[in-house]
């Protein structure tokens, strides 16, 4: 394995501080429950929490309850939900990390469909 350069080092440190700010921004707050030591955030979804974890080049995610979470995603072969651990992994390559705001729109893509409702409701409630 090569060594990272200070410039990706960098880029890593921007991608982390970028995904978990967004992530609060969506509702997450610390994790305080289950996996507090490889998931620190927590995130209310439609279909129960969303543990994540910013990670460099990707965003460790799993669902607390999986079966609420496979209700609303596919979990077929090749889709993104693991249906036995609820892990909602993302990966971006080491290039890429560079560009946030593609980051953070392929994350608000795969959070679409478990935050709709809680969408709608803060918006019901705003009017």
């Amino acid at each position: 394995m090569r060594r990272k350069t200070k410039k990706q080092q960098r880029l890593e440190a921007a991608f982390d501080q970028a995904v978990e700010k967004h992530l609060r921004g969506l509702g997450a707050t610390d994790n305080e429950g289950d996996f507090r030591n490889m998931y620190p955030l927590r995130l209310p979804t439609d279909v129960g929490d969303l543990l994540a974890h910013p990670n460099g080049t990707w965003v460790a995610m799993r669902f607390a309850d999986v079966d609420r979470a496979k209700q609303r995603l596919p979990h077929g072969f090749h889709d993104r939900l693991n249906g036995y651990s609820g892990k909602y992994n993302v990966h971006f390559a080491d290039d890429a990390v560079g560009d946030i705001a593609c980051v953070l729109r392929t994350i608000d893509s795969m959070l679409r469909d478990v935050l709709a409702g809680r969408r709608a409701a803060s918006a019901g409630n705003s009017i």
